[in-house]
């Protein structure tokens, strides 16, 4: 977010988009990961709640940013 500044150029927010994808995606991966190893005691680890909520919003935001939208409400 802080690299985004007015009138920043087209590439630029392009490149940022897909670091973001790449970085979830890695994320994601490495959250899976250890998901598969520490099956449910993962979860038993404050930092892995953690992890693994921010690997959740960051799963949201990727599918929200690519939902179309035509300016309407959703209702």
């Amino acid at each position: 977010m802080a690299c985004v500044y007015d009138d920043c150029p087209q590439y630029w927010l392009d490149m940022i988009e897909y670091t973001n994808y790449m970085f979830t995606g890695i994320f994601v991966f490495e959250a899976a990961l250890k998901l598969y190893v520490y099956r449910m005691a993962y979860f038993k680890t404050t930092w892995h709640k953690f992890d693994f909520f921010v690997v959740a919003a960051s799963c949201f935001d990727v599918l929200v940013s690519n939902v179309p939208s035509d300016g309407g409400v959703f209702f």
